[in-house]
C-alpha cells in the first residue's frame, strides 16, 4: 500500500511537469511563422516549448511569444551574406556550420532539461 501511494505521487509529479518540445525553423519568416503557430498548438495541448533559432532571429521572435524558450545558435554567415546566395549555396552555407552549434545547443538542454525532451522537430531545410 505505501508504494502505491508512492508510485502515485511519482506520477502526479510527472503528470505536472510539462513535456518539452524543441522546434527548429529555417530561418525565413514564412517558416518561422509557421513553427510558431506548431508551438502554440502544441503549448496548449500542455507541452513546454523551446525554439532553437540563429541569433538574428532570436529578438523578434521572444518577445511576441513570452512562454516559450528560445535558445540561439551560432550563424554560419550574417543573414545579409547568405541571402546573396543562391537557394543550394544558401542551404549549404546554412546547415554544415550550424551542426555543432546545433548538437552543443541540444546537449546543453538535455543537461537543463535532465533528459526530459519528448522529441525535436525542426524544418525539412535544417538537416543537420
Amino acid at each position: 500500500r505505501k508504494r502505491d501511494i508512492e508510485r502515485a505521487k511519482q506520477m502526479e509529479k510527472i503528470a505536472d511537469e510539462k513535456r518539452r518540445i524543441v522546434l527548429v525553423p529555417f530561418p525565413e519568416q514564412g517558416h518561422i511563422n509557421t513553427m510558431m503557430l506548431l508551438g502554440q498548438a502544441l503549448n496548449l495541448k500542455g507541452f513546454a516549448i523551446t525554439v532553437v533559432v540563429g541569433e538574428s532571429n532570436l529578438v523578434s521572435s521572444s518577445q511576441d511569444f513570452p512562454d516559450f524558450q528560445f535558445v540561439p545558435i551560432q550563424e554560419s554567415l550574417p543573414v545579409s551574406q547568405l541571402q546573396r546566395l543562391g537557394p543550394v549555396e544558401f542551404l549549404k552555407k546554412l546547415n554544415k556550420p550550424s551542426e555543432a552549434s546545433f548538437k552543443d545547443c541540444i546537449a546543453h538542454l538535455l543537461l537543463q532539461q535532465g533528459n526530459d525532451i519528448a522529441c525535436i522537430i525542426y524544418d525539412e531545410l535544417m538537416y543537420f
